[in-house]
């Protein structure tokens, strides 16, 4: 990588200007959404982060497609000139669009965290669970499944609520060996449960059920959510930091592989389809794979007032496979459009 050209990529990508208009955009968004409580406080951190998230997607991707076509066609005779392989063209251009984007995240923690003033103990996400498909609380029988996890975790789980009647008062007990765990809660909208494992090794058995009231409650969603203790709700930020970074590299790889072949405008959506397209398979498939599923799932998670788990094995190899492909077609197709953008 050259770093000259690296900071020329910056420069274009991230331009004096653009970058004044985000810190004021995030400036605003951080001022208005400004909390002590809790809540509000988790809330603020997500809006702040979304607003500047999708800014900056809108605009940096657009422009790191326009950066490598113009140096596939108006400037490709200087670019040919240089001493420079392709490959090192592209990691130059790629690390100059993710510096701005490394910015943009460091903007976006500062931002995010001053808006929310609440800083307290938390709960990190560290991993999902299964649970029943057809999980109905209706009185009658109770949902049953089993997990693994450790002692120290927390699980929590959303359930919807289906107003026949007020309310439903439900039970979520968990038993492993002679240990048992529950907790007890009167629905009258949809809410989440939180329930500490029970202590001990082994599997965890878990049973759930309306225990009286007309109302019927549904389990919302494919799987559950394992959490440990976490010293800061300020660490959210830098989960959020980590998804974004890996988002932004994968979409930036493929709009700069794509460019010299179809052009700014069309590469520059076309790396935004392929990576939406991740959903075609389902939400699952998206929020643990995807580079772009995470991030929005991440976003989603820190406004529960959550802490985000840390990239996974899954989503950095298809951040790593965006980036070979973004290779791949930049070194293939670079010149191959002289003469236009």
């Amino acid at each position: 990588m050259n770093v000259r050209l690296a900071a020329l990529a910056l420069r274009r990508v991230a331009p004096w200007w653009l970058a004044l208009a985000l810190m004021l955009v995030g400036v605003l968004a951080a001022s208005s959404a400004s909390s002590s409580e809790p809540a509000a406080s988790a809330l603020a951190r997500q809006g702040v982060w979304s607003v500047l998230a999708l800014l900056a997607t809108l605009t940096f991707v657009p422009r790191a497609a326009g950066l490598a076509a113009r140096f596939s066609s108006l400037e490709f005779g200087w670019v040919g000139a240089q001493p420079v392989s392709r490959a090192r063209w592209f990691g130059a251009c790629l690390a100059g669009s993710v510096t701005a984007t490394l910015a943009v995240c460091a903007l976006a923690a500062a931002l995010a965290e001053s808006a929310a003033r609440f800083d307290g103990a938390a709960l990190r996400e560290v991993g999902l669970a299964a649970v029943p498909e057809r999980g109905v609380l209706d009185g009658r029988e109770p949902v049953r499944w089993s997990i693994d996890a450790s002692a120290d975790e927390t699980l929590r789980v959303e359930l919807l609520f289906v107003g026949i009647e007020p309310t439903a008062e439900v039970e979520w007990r968990a038993r492993r060996g002679v240990e048992e765990r529950s907790v007890r809660a009167t629905l009258s909208r949809p809410q989440a449960l939180e329930l500490a494992v029970p202590p001990g090794i082994g599997t965890v058995e878990l049973e759930l059920e309306r225990t009286s009231g007309g109302a019927l409650v549904l389990l919302s969603g494919e799987r559950l959510q394992r959490l440990t203790p976490c010293e800061s709700s300020r660490s959210a930020s830098l989960a959020l930091a980590c998804h974004a970074l890996l988002a932004w590299t994968a979409l930036m790889a493929l709009a700069l592989g794509l460019a010299p072949w179809i052009g700014t405008r069309l590469a520059a959506a076309l790396a935004l389809v392929a990576t939406l397209a991740a959903w075609l398979p389902g939400d699952t498939f998206a929020a643990d794979v995807s580079p772009v599923g995470v991030l929005v799932r991440a976003l989603d998670v820190a406004g529960r007032g959550l802490v985000p788990g840390v990239p996974s094995l899954a989503e950095l190899a298809c951040t790593a496979l965006c980036a070979l492909a973004g290779l791949a077609l930049f070194v293939r197709g670079l010149g191959h459009r002289r003469g236009g953008a």
